[in-house]
């Protein structure tokens, strides 16, 4: 049983609740009919305001610009994974080696002319990590090699 249709079983325990019925009833269809009409006129609303940020997005350059660094990179060691993913979300770069055998992991990202590490344990398996970088950091996957980033 509905809370509208309790509401009404209750009116009719109530002395004269039987007159009160009909006019709880039309209130009530009247707030849905409302309602119903303002969630519309907000997916309106919604549909140009989603309009206007696609126009909006198309004006902004999409191409990204990396940073030139000079000289060697300032290196941000992190020893938790968390500092690790947190640091180099949306990173222009980003690289990683998984040893199985002792399942431990160890990744660098580039972001903004810093250099982020992170060494030690990961509980998944080296053929995940890639699809996980990508969807934990929002980098494509195309943009994450298995290897190390270093400067020569």
């Amino acid at each position: 049983m509905s809370q509208v249709e309790s509401l009404f079983a209750v009116l009719r325990k109530i002395e004269g609740g039987e007159e009160v019925e009909p006019l709880v009833r039309k209130a009530v269809k009247e707030s849905a009919d409302e309602f119903d009409r303002f969630a519309e006129d907000m997916r309106r609303e919604a549909g140009r305001v989603n309009t206007i940020a696609e126009e909006l997005q198309d004006l902004v350059p999409t191409r990204e610009i990396e940073p030139v660094i000079q000289g060697p990179p300032l290196i941000l060691k992190c020893k938790q994974l968390n500092d690790f993913t947190a640091m180099v979300c949306q990173a222009q770069r980003l690289t990683f080696l998984y040893d199985e055998a002792e399942e431990k992991l160890e990744a660098h990202g580039l972001k903004n002319g810093l250099l982020i590490t992170y060494s030690g344990d990961f509980p998944e398996r080296a053929s995940l990590l890639k699809a996980w970088f990508s969807n934990q950091l929002r980098i494509p996957e195309e943009r994450i090699v298995e290897g190390t980033l270093t400067r020569d």
